[in-house]
Order: structure tokens, then sequence, then C-alpha cells
């Protein structure tokens, strides 16, 4: 995954990919442990994605970085900024790929469990790059 986020940058092709590339990166890095590194890799997910955003229009590529992203901020114990997050993925998810997609069904959990719900809970609903 590093690899393929480097050729893409170096070329600046593929900007989807790599923004599933970087969310990769990030569950991995949130896999070992290594937060500051996933909150990294998940921020720059975020911020290709919110350029390759359309103005108003909804975007899967950025309510999957948003999903990527909040799920590092409930790992790192940012409860209320986990939800807002996983609430801002789901007003793009939504609309783009439907209720009924594993990343919208996983946003809306983690909103949930983000309000409220145990650590134990929470591991339920991990996130993958599709």
């Amino acid at each position: 995954l590093g690899q393929a986020v480097a050729s893409y940058q170096r070329t600046r092709t593929h900007v989807p990919n790599q923004i599933v590339a970087l969310a990769g990166l990030s569950q991995c890095a949130l896999g070992t442990g290594d937060f500051p590194l996933a909150g990294r890799y998940a921020a720059e997910a975020n911020l290709l994605a919110s350029q390759l955003a359309v103005t108003d229009q909804p975007s899967y590529w950025l309510g999957h970085s948003l999903l990527t992203q909040a799920e590092v901020e409930r790992v790192l114990g940012h409860a209320s900024l986990a939800q807002e997050l996983s609430v801002k993925a789901l007003t793009q998810l939504s609309p783009t790929v439907g209720v009924d997609h594993p990343l919208t069904k996983k946003a809306a959990a983690l909103a949930r469990l983000s309000s409220g719900g145990t650590s134990e809970e929470s591991t339920k609903f991990p996130v993958h790059a599709e």
C-alpha cells in the first residue's frame, strides 16, 4: 500500500485509489497500535478526498475518508469527534452508495456507539477499505 501511495503521489494520478490506499494504511497502523501514524494517514486521505469532492455534491470518497478518520478518533478515545465525523460520513455515503452499503452501516453504527456505546461494542464495527 505504501508503494502504491508513493507511486500515485509521484504521478499525481488515481486519486480515488490513493484515498482508499491511505485509508487502508490507516487501518493497518491502527491494527499495529501506531495511532499517530493512523491519524496522519486518515487525515491525508481526508484532505485528498476533500480536494476531489465537487462543491455541494455528496462524495463516496469523502465519506470513506471521514469514516476512516472517525475510526481513528474513536480508538483515541475522542468520542464526540468520532461521532461528528461519522455523521459527516453518513451525509456523504447515504446518497452515494445507499443506506444498505456496508460503509454506510458502519458509519451509522459508529455514530451511535460514539454517542454512548462501550468500547467493547465499538470493536464490532472496524472500518475497512472496500
